[in-house]
C-alpha cells in the first residue's frame, strides 16, 4: 500500500465449455471517503486450447463480454465489501 493505493494480482474463472481462467492487475485507490477500482493487463487462458495467457480481444467469437462480466463482478464484490462498513474481527 502506497499513499492509499493497493495494487494486487487478481485471478478468477468463468464460463463452461470452455472454462476460462482470467487475470488482471487490480488497483484499489481510496481517499477522502471515496474509492475507485481499476483493472488492467487483462488476460485469459484455457487448458483446452493450450495457447498460454493472451490479451482479451473484441472480435466475433472471442466471448469478451463474458470475460468483462466476470471482471466487473469481481470488482463489484470488492466494492460491496468496502461499502458495507461493518467492522468484523474475523477477517
Amino acid at each position: 500500500m502506497d499513499g492509499g493505493i493497493i495494487v494486487a494480482n487478481s485471478a478468477i474463472e468463468y464460463g463452461s465449455m470452455p472454462r476460462w481462467k482470467i487475470r488482471s492487475r487490480f488497483t484499489f485507490e481510496a481517499r477522502e471517503g471515496r474509492f475507485r477500482i481499476q483493472q488492467s493487463s487483462l488476460e485469459r487462458f484455457s487448458d483446452q486450447f493450450n495457447v498460454g495467457w493472451n490479451p482479451i480481444g473484441k472480435w466475433t467469437g472471442s466471448q469478451w463480454r463474458k470475460a468483462e462480466e466476470a471482471f466487473v463482478g469481481s470488482a463489484a464484490t470488492v466494492a460491496q465489501c468496502v461499502q458495507n462498513k461493518v467492522a468484523r474481527d474475523d477477517w
